[in-house]
């Protein structure tokens, strides 16, 4: 299904309800620049056997939710650009996803400028998986729950949030820890946060 909508500019709706999409392995660049694209129900899509999903929505800049609570992302490897420029993009469900196989993260929410609140705290990563620009512009994110793992990838973090200058963190969550507790703070930039703040010191 690599392309299936691409460049699709005049699309506002799409109900892809019935697809048999079970022998999908590829859904790179699916909807890329559909950016008239407004609401999409993909509740019932088999993802299963989906390893690729890069650029999966860029460029869909007028999609202002997506719930993506049922896709099954158990052998995707590269999630990179999955939604870069989804610049309307206020809310997304990712609370069932699996990154236990993915590879490749970087820019997956880059330009995703009016995203305010993110919940990763299920995403799991490898020390192969790279995160480079992964919020890269994301400048009205004010609330992050995130995982330790993707938090100890400390060699890329400062990449990871390149260019957010600007985007102020009023709440990072952290939901496991050394002591089974939820870790909490408030008020923090992201202008040298990770070094400033020592966060990662607190998984040791």
């Amino acid at each position: 299904m690599n392309n299936m909508f691409n460049g699709c500019s005049n699309l506002e709706t799409l109900d892809l309800l019935g697809f048999n999409t079970k022998e999908v392995t590829s859904m790179r660049d699916m909807f890329y620049d559909c950016n008239s694209l407004k609401s999409i129900d993909l509740t019932e899509l088999d993802t299963s056997k989906v390893i690729n999903m890069s650029n999966m929505f860029e460029n869909c800049s007028s999609l202002t939710f997506l719930n993506l609570s049922k896709f099954n992302t158990k052998n995707v490897s590269d999630m990179s650009q999955m939604f870069k420029n989804c610049s309307s993009l206020y809310g997304i469900n990712l609370s069932n996803f699996d990154t236990s196989k993915v590879r490749n993260m970087n820019d997956m929410f880059s330009g995703c400028s009016s995203l305010a609140s993110l919940d990763l705290y299920k995403f799991k990563i490898s020390s192969k998986t790279t995160i480079q620009n992964m919020f890269f512009q994301c400048n009205s994110l004010k609330n992050l729950n995130i995982s330790e793992e993707l938090m100890k990838k400390s060699k890329q973090i400062n990449s990871m949030l390149n260019d957010s200058k600007n985007f102020q963190i009023t709440t990072i969550e952290f939901n496991k820890n050394k002591k089974g507790y939820d870790r909490r703070y408030s008020s923090i930039t992201t202008e040298n946060t990770f070094k400033k703040f020592k966060i990662f010191n607190f998984f040791k």
